[in-house]
């Protein structure tokens, strides 16, 4: 069970330079903030009697194993607000051009987000892993649309262009689930 409280601010523009090209920019503050926030932790009765501890925003708490053992509540309203980068952005660049025979869009886009935490069962002070290093990729494409006047339109898409390492969440060290790596994408679509 829990509240919390989440503010923020989004911004975006758009400029048409001259005919055809287009840059866009948005930004994203963020800022999350429990106001509650109760963990149930059931007991284990597969570990047997005995006590496992939990860091909690009070201080470590025992947590009862066993058959029988009572359910116990965790005050992890201290841990940082999950999954919500503080500055979010993207710029994005995309050209049109008449070709004859085609329309053809070229379009690249670069976005970061800040370092955000994870992991919405431990804190920090756990020492166990929990925050997603920030992170910049590129996209591109390039798009032909009506080939050589009919309903053709082909499209390669690629992400992460430059084969960027990241994450995009972890719960431990041991427990990270990486982005995707570089990925080419061709695709086609015929109008009647």
């Amino acid at each position: 069970a829990g509240r919390a409280r989440v503010r923020g601010l989004e911004t975006e523009i758009v400029a048409r330079l001259f005919p055809g090209f287009e840059l866009s920019g948005s930004h994203s503050y963020t800022k999350g903030k429990y106001r509650e926030y109760l963990l149930a932790v059931s007991p284990d009765p597969a570990t047997g009697a005995g006590n496992g501890i939990k860091q909690t925003c009070t201080g470590p708490v025992s947590i009862p194993r066993g058959v029988g053992a009572p359910i116990t509540f965790l005050d992890l309203s201290c841990a940082p607000f999950p999954f919500s980068p503080k500055h979010q952005f993207s710029i994005n660049a995309r050209y049109e051009a008449d070709l004859g025979d085609a329309r053809m869009v070229v379009s690249a886009n670069y976005t970061h987000a800040d370092k955000n935490w994870t992991a919405v069962t431990i804190l920090p002070e756990a020492g166990r892993g929990g925050y997603v290093d920030a992170y910049d990729l590129v996209n591109a494409s390039v798009e032909f649309n009506g080939i050589y006047g009919s309903g053709l339109d082909a499209r390669l898409f690629v992400t992460n262009l430059f084969d960027k390492t990241f994450y995009s969440s972890s719960y431990s060290q041991m427990w990270v689930f990486p982005g995707n790596g570089r990925k080419f994408t061709l695709s086609g679509q015929y109008k009647f």
